[in-house]
């Protein structure tokens, strides 16, 4: 476990990290990642898994950037934030991969709602200034993804129900957060998806 003084270059270390990742400098990359996972920090993991499936997007590396959240979600499964990655992640690939996107989101607001009712604590949690913002995100973003997912969808005998669902999804993103434009654009494609019906 790291020193208190150690923690104060952890963000040092991750912007290294960055800069190997950026460059290709494997030596750079492999130096700062063990460093790095050697702070135990929520935070920071999650930064070093963004980091990476960013990464793996701009190189147009689908492949690699799952692959890293697949890692992430197996050391951490009961993390929500990560599943809203992943959802976000898997939102970026098109029409083709919004059932996979809207399946994670359904996954960080099942374990958000476990959280809530006290099944478990959430692991990787935010400190308790954090808490309450990064709870919401997890809600608002997980719908919206999981309302637009599910708008997209091309099987006609389960558009109905569908259609319901996104609306709902939507709604629950504006009740949380109505000052927010995006909410609000996602209700109007959940209600306009269910009148062309």
């Amino acid at each position: 476990v790291m020193s208190e003084q150690s923690v104060a270059f952890l963000p040092g270390l991750l912007t290294l990290f960055a800069m190997g990742l950026l460059q290709g400098d494997g030596d750079l990359i492999a130096a700062t990642y063990s460093e790095l996972l050697k702070a135990r920090d929520g935070d920071l993991h999650h930064d070093v898994v963004r980091l990476e499936s960013l990464l793996a997007l701009l190189r147009e590396d689908r492949a690699s950037g799952r692959r890293a959240l697949a890692k992430a979600l197996h050391r951490s499964p009961s993390d929500a934030s990560l599943w809203l990655l992943l959802a976000k992640f898997e939102a970026l690939g098109g029409d083709e991969r919004k059932a996979d996107a809207s399946a994670a989101a359904q996954a960080a607001l099942q374990l958000f709602r476990q959280a809530a009712r006290g099944h478990f604590s959430w692991s990787s949690a935010p400190s308790h200034a954090h808490l309450n913002s990064a709870t919401l995100n997890v809600i608002v973003s997980a719908s919206m993804i999981d309302s637009r997912a599910l708008n997209c969808s091309g099987d006609t005998a389960a558009d109905n129900s569908q259609r319901i669902a996104s609306k709902a999804a939507a709604r629950r993103a504006v009740i949380y957060q109505p000052w927010i434009q995006e909410t609000w654009s996602c209700l109007q494609e959940a209600e306009a998806a269910s009148l062309t019906s």
